[in-house]
């Protein structure tokens, strides 16, 4: 699959919802080094309650990663800095404030980017 990228050199990540039948499903986020590296996903408005994130930094012998999560609806952003992804802890995630009118996920890596993280919207 390729992923497009804006002008910005940001990666857009679509849904693959098919008529709002199947949860989507993200591709790992991935930073080549870069903390401020963003990823966003495109939801249907409606389409989603929540995103989940997860990793195994500690097979991998890394850090749990750290991530800045924007959730975008009708009334503007709404940012949660700080989402720490450990495998010792389990998945972690934000619930849309408004998931009737969520259309985008913004997602920045603010670590040193070296763990995998993968992700899941429901």
């Amino acid at each position: 699959m390729t992923i497009p990228h804006n002008s910005n050199g940001h990666q857009f990540i679509p849904p693959r919802r098919q008529g709002g039948q199947e949860p989507a499903r993200g591709v790992a986020l991935r930073s080549p080094g870069r903390p401020a590296d963003h990823r966003h996903a495109l939801a249907g408005h409606g389409t989603g309650t929540n995103i989940v994130f997860g990793c195994d930094n500690g097979l991998q012998g890394l850090p749990p990663a750290v991530l800045r999560v924007a959730i975008h609806d009708q009334n503007g952003w709404h940012i949660t800095n700080n989402v720490t992804v450990d495998s010792t802890k389990g998945q972690n995630g934000v619930i849309f404030p408004n998931p009737a009118s969520t259309g985008v996920i913004s997602v920045r890596r603010q670590d040193a980017g070296q763990a995998v993280v993968g992700y899941a919207v429901s």
